[in-house]
Formats: C-alpha cells, sequence, structure tokens
C-alpha cells in the first residue's frame, strides 16, 4: 500500500491510499473502507463528534460503527474518525 497525505493551505488534509495487490476475487459488499480493493474518502474537522452526530440524523449516510481513536502511532495518533457509507452509491 502507498500512501500520500497532502496539505493544502495548513487547513485542508487529502489522504490518498493505493493498494497495490488486489485479490483475484473482489466482491465489492464485503469490502471495508480499509480492505485491498476498499475505497474512501477522508476529510478532518474540527468538532468530529458534532459531525458525526449530525451525519447520523442524515437519511443517506449510513454510519459503519462508532467513532474510534487511532492509537497505533504514527503522524495521525490520536485522531478520532468514523466510517460511513452514501446510501444508493455503489461499488
Amino acid at each position: 500500500m502507498r500512501l500520500v497525505m497532502l496539505t493544502h493551505g495548513g487547513t485542508h488534509d487529502i489522504e490518498l491510499l493505493e493498494y497495490s495487490i488486489r485479490p483475484i476475487v473482489i466482491r465489492q459488499t464485503d469490502l471495508r473502507p480499509s480492505d485491498r480493493a476498499g475505497r474512501h474518502l477522508a476529510f478532518y474537522v474540527e468538532d468530529i463528534e458534532t459531525v458525526t452526530e449530525q451525519l447520523k440524523q442524515r437519511d443517506d449516510i449510513r454510519l459503519l460503527g462508532a467513532l474510534q481513536k487511532e492509537v497505533v502511532g504514527g503522524s495521525i495518533d490520536g485522531t478520532d474518525w468514523v466510517y460511513n457509507d452514501v446510501v444508493g452509491i455503489g461499488p
């Protein structure tokens, strides 16, 4: 996997992931955002708790678990995150 973190103006971060090894058979419905051949788009926000509560109220967003904290070390250690899915958008 290759990871690139881009910063724009010191306020916007863009995380790009490329998985270099793909499984032979990919069942898109079984993929998590962090799986090989999975996909995700990440946003950094000032108040993730409030944004998460706002997302819970939407009919077109489905949260894929609870708010979590990155604790493995590295440049994003301590970062809170939550996966979500846009309802009606397929692979």
